[in-house]
């Protein structure tokens, strides 16, 4: 598990319709092309709405190597990757903002936006497959 985040708290079921009215309709959209990135890492890729992020599911199993939780105008994104310092590096240097104190505990944070994905779809699909590998695939 990444963090807290991924721990369920009891409620009303989540769908894509909760999560465009508590962010908005572009940044899940901007899941969704991120999803398309990662079905050229792995095709059996889904998403899954939880409360508190947007996971992804391996043929109908959770494999959340990749969490997304989408804001306002960008996405919020967790992945589990080792060489944390090595992807800050190349994200910033892509001018892809790395979240402070997010280079630790396995999991490194981001923020993409839409012009990111656009300018930088190799690399972050780059990122995808690594986070993938990691997790013994």
């Amino acid at each position: 598990m990444l963090a807290a985040e991924e721990e369920e708290t009891p409620g009303p079921p989540v769908d894509r319709a909760s999560w465009e009215a508590r962010s908005s309709k572009a940044s899940v959209a901007l899941v969704d092309d991120c999803l398309g990135v990662l079905r050229r890492v792995a095709d059996g890729l889904d998403i899954n709405y939880k409360r508190n992020y947007i996971g992804l599911t391996e043929h109908g199993q959770a494999n959340n190597f990749v969490i997304f939780v989408p804001k306002k105008n960008w996405v919020h994104i967790r992945a589990r990757l080792r060489d944390v310092d090595l992807w800050g590096q190349r994200l910033e240097s892509a001018g892809i903002e790395v979240l402070a104190g997010g280079r630790g505990g396995g999991s490194f944070r981001f923020n993409l936006r839409r012009d990111d994905i656009q300018a930088n779809e190799e690399l972050i699909r780059e990122l995808f497959a690594a986070a993938y590998g990691e997790e013994g695939h």
